[in-house]
């Protein structure tokens, strides 16, 4: 079977990897960066069993390295809010979906 992509050169190559890379970028695991979702949810919610404390969190969201962002143990269901607006109502932290449905 032929290929579907024409890459004959090294600029077709860039530029499919680029477009790939921005459309599967907010998947997280497939090389894409965490998105505020997964920093505010980092900051609010702690590890283990332990229950969110009310209040301004200790970290804030933005400022968190890459490394320091916790994933998910059911990734559909973070899928499932990316692409919600929200408010947390204990810290007034906001998440505002790029593609609310």
């Amino acid at each position: 079977m032929r290929p579907g992509l024409g890459l004959r050169q090294w600029e077709d190559v860039e530029r499919e990897v680029g477009e790939a890379r921005l459309a599967s970028g907010y998947f997280w695991f497939l090389g894409g960066e965490p998105t505020l979702l997964d920093r505010i949810d980092t900051v609010h919610t702690p590890p283990g069993r332990t229950k969110p404390k009310w209040g301004t969190p200790r970290a804030d969201p933005a400022t968190l390295s890459a490394t320091a962002i916790r994933y998910y143990a059911d990734p559909l269901n973070r899928l499932k809010r990316l692409h919600q607006s929200w408010q947390e109502m204990s810290t007034g932290l906001v998440h505002r979906s790029i593609f609310e449905r």
